[in-house]
């Protein structure tokens, strides 16, 4: 795909300014989601870090996400989703679904900005084309802070081991 990237630039949205969002932004008028899954309330260990099986149920493949899911509608290719402060944690689903078959050409300038905003400030940002009924979101699996901390920063404990994995 053409479009993708990820950017982590200081940029301010100051529709945002105070608050953890999630925006969706496209020319294409489409309507679909894209599905965040929320975490709260999750004890930490002695040493600050959190045991991986919180935030995924084991598997070989794909993560199974343990959060609670939450669907953003997208309406005329746009969408906004305020994160509440109650949230720990949040990882944002790796692709987005679309209501329309957009086929598989790689010269289409159909494309969609997923931005995710900590305080106004521009922490990640996926740019994808749109393609059959989906789209990419590169920063999509990573597991955020509502400051916009990443998983290296909160220090994930692989406890699957106790699953025989």
């Amino acid at each position: 795909m053409a479009y993708n990237m990820l950017t982590g630039t200081n940029n301010i949205n100051p529709a945002s300014i105070g608050k953890t969002q999630i925006v969706v932004d496209s020319d294409t008028k489409f309507n679909g989601s894209i599905k965040i899954y929320k975490y709260s309330n999750l004890e930490s260990n002695e040493n600050g870090s959190y045991n991986m099986t919180q935030f995924f149920k084991p598997g070989f493949i794909f993560r199974d996400y343990t959060g609670i899911p939450i669907e953003i509608p997208i309406v005329d290719g746009k969408a906004s989703y305020d994160i509440p402060n109650d949230v720990q944690f949040f990882i944002v689903y790796s692709y987005g679904s679309t209501n329309k078959d957009f086929g598989y050409t790689s010269d289409s300038n159909d494309a969609v900005t997923v931005s995710f905003y900590s305080n106004g400030v521009l922490v990640a940002q996926s740019i994808s084309e749109l393609y059959a009924d989906q789209f990419d979101i590169d920063f999509g699996g990573t597991i955020y802070d509502l400051k916009g901390g990443t998983m290296e920063d909160i220090d994930l404990v692989n406890d699957t081991s106790k699953y025989g994995i």
